[in-house]
């Protein structure tokens, strides 16, 4: 296993990030656990995160996704 990263997200306080699973273009994955009452409970946890720049925009239009889908939030 690997040494935990140990993030807190402030909307999920009682996750503990241990590493990153996975990225893509929309965000990053990472692998969660929770102690709890002497149980273990893990969880994926999926950050999405909109493109910071115009750049980051054209690189996903050309990979087929539309500028509107890119850069709104639900």
């Amino acid at each position: 296993m690997m040494e935990p990263i140990g993030k807190k997200f402030d909307f999920w306080p009682d996750w503990i990030i241990e590493d990153k699973i996975g990225e893509g273009a929309y965000g990053s994955v990472y692998r969660a656990v929770r102690r709890e009452a002497g149980a273990v409970f893990y969880s994926a946890i999926k950050v999405v995160t909109i493109p910071p720049n115009e750049y980051e925009v054209v690189s996903l239009q050309q990979q087929g996704a539309d500028k509107r889908a890119i850069t709104e939030s639900p």
